[in-house]
């Protein structure tokens, strides 16, 4: 018998995070273990597991488990879950200065962005980088604001007071791996 506890914030999200693992929820089975006297401590829960997973006849299915919901979790309910600081206007010029992005041609990934070189330093580096990226890159250059006055305001996250996580136990067969020896 195969035992995972969830920590998500409902019900949908833990059967998300067991199924990205592999496993399939079977059904629900919460109210019958509110039925059994919601038994928390190890010995006891693992017998109700058992006889769970032996009446659901699941005992012989790899990878298909039951789920209970130790404790409900409650999502984020906040259209804007966010406080916004704004750090006011710059007085004055502010300091600039030149930088190469190297990025991957196919998907505009960022590889290293250079700083305080001339261009052919960038060149350079974009050379020594080839071997180990393996893949189509190019150089543009960027004008970046020094010191930190670039920054416009900050974001903080803050969540409804009626968040929180909740605790969700699966219980399930493990999953069968095939070897061929």
């Amino acid at each position: 018998m195969l035992r995972i506890d969830v920590e998500a914030h409902s019900y949908e999200e833990a059967v998300k995070i067991i199924e990205s693992k592999g496993y399939k929820v079977w059904r629900n089975i919460t109210m019958s273990w509110k039925r059994a006297g919601s038994p928390i401590l190890d010995k006891d829960f693992d017998s109700f597991a058992k006889k769970q997973i032996k009446s659901s006849r699941i005992k012989d299915l790899p990878g298909i488990g039951l789920m209970v919901t130790i404790m409900n979790g409650r999502k984020d309910r906040r259209y804007r879950p966010y406080i916004y600081t704004d750090s006011g206007r710059p007085k004055g010029r502010l300091p600039m200065e030149r930088c190469y992005e190297i990025r991957k041609a196919d998907d505009d990934e960022l590889i290293v962005l250079v700083t305080g070189t001339t261009r052919k330093k960038a060149i350079k580096v974009a050379k020594e980088l080839m071997p180990e990226v393996k893949a189509d890159l190019y150089i543009e250059i960027v004008y970046r604001i020094k010191d930190g006055n670039g920054i416009v305001g900050t974001l903080e996250y803050s969540p409804s007071p009626s968040t929180k996580i909740g605790r969700y136990v699966f219980i399930g067969n493990e999953l069968s791996t095939f070897s061929n020896k």
